[in-house]
């Protein structure tokens, strides 16, 4: 079975190689185009999601959780508050919970240490 090539996008410009879409990077007219198109699909214009974009749908939606088999640990940790406070900020703009940028960070730590 060979994969179907979706035809490009005159949006695809603006995708970053983690999938995701960098709506800021858009100009102010831009952006009203953007929202105007998807404005006019509406509810009825969609066509059901094949079962490759209902595994992506759901894959995002799960964002953030262990990959199967991985398992989580719950632990308790003493942060100073305003580092905290940072943290979460941080968090925030970067569009993750506050679990996957503790987890990004120590992951960073452990390359850095070449523990990982």
């Amino acid at each position: 079975m060979t994969k179907r090539k979706s035809p490009k996008s005159k949006w695809s410009a603006f995708m970053r190689p983690d999938g995701s879409f960098d709506f800021e990077a858009l100009s102010d007219k831009q952006k009203e185009e953007f929202y105007e198109e998807c404005e006019a699909l509406g509810p009825q214009a969609g066509e059901p999601l094949t079962p490759a974009q209902r595994r992506l749908h759901e894959r995002a939606r799960r964002r953030g959780r262990p990959r199967k088999g991985q398992g989580v640990e719950i632990v308790s940790l003493s942060i100073e508050r305003h580092l905290l406070r940072q943290a979460e900020r941080m968090a925030e703009a970067q569009g993750v919970s506050r679990s996957e940028l503790f987890s990004r960070g120590l992951r960073a730590l452990l390359v850095l240490a070449g523990a990982a």
